[in-house]
């Protein structure tokens, strides 16, 4: 007697590992070889059963896939996706009078890219905005992993303001004088002159 043996091919399969900042996801997929018609079997259970799958781990996870021919020869491969911490990007935020300059400060990364096209690694930056009132800034905050985060901040700029003096200016030896400084509204004076302090 005789019979014949049939050998389908062995299936072969791989997948990638990635690496991915918290809160991203990442797309597995799994390449086969050794026959067609490929069905996909991943795992952990509700991953997915197509060749490619969307996966958004929070830890750090491993995934397999079983890949099986239409001759019901499979393979079985995993892949890790390692999640690494998401950032935390802060800026601070100052208030100066027109005129002067302030140093914004961002932390939470080892590198900044900051909105007006700065970048440096120490966080800081020396602004002097002309405009009156809320001046936002921003930067990109970029980890040692390459996770990034924005954050912004604000310099508020206070208008100087331009007192002026009224009174008589032509007055007798030892007689007082009275002077005005103006606008009275929102400022303190301290008055100097010949002689020193005038109080």
């Amino acid at each position: 007697a005789s019979g014949t043996v049939t050998v389908n091919p062995a299936v072969t399969a791989t997948v990638a590992s990635q690496t991915i900042c918290n809160g991203t996801s990442a797309t597995l997929t799994a390449n086969a070889s050794g026959g067609s018609g490929f069905s996909y079997n991943w795992a952990p259970t509700g991953t997915g059963n197509t060749q490619s799958v969307v996966v958004s781990p929070t830890t750090t996870t491993t995934y397999s896939v079983t890949v099986t021919n239409s001759n019901g020869c499979s393979a079985l491969t995993s892949a890790t996706v390692t999640v690494s911490p998401s950032v935390t990007a802060t800026l601070s935020s100052a208030t100066i009078c027109n005129g002067t300059s302030a140093t914004l400060t961002a932390t939470g990364g080892v590198s900044y890219r900051f909105g007006e096209g700065n970048s440096n690694t120490t966080g800081r930056l020396v602004v002097s905005p002309t405009t009156v009132g809320a001046n936002p800034y921003s930067v990109t905050v970029t980890s040692a992993e390459g996770c990034t985060a924005v954050a912004t901040g604000n310099v508020r700029v206070n208008a100087v303001p331009q007192p002026t003096i009224s009174g008589s200016t032509t007055v007798c030896s030892g007689q007082p004088i009275s002077l005005t400084a103006s606008p009275t509204t929102g400022l303190t004076y301290a008055w100097s002159g010949p002689g020193g302090n005038l109080g």
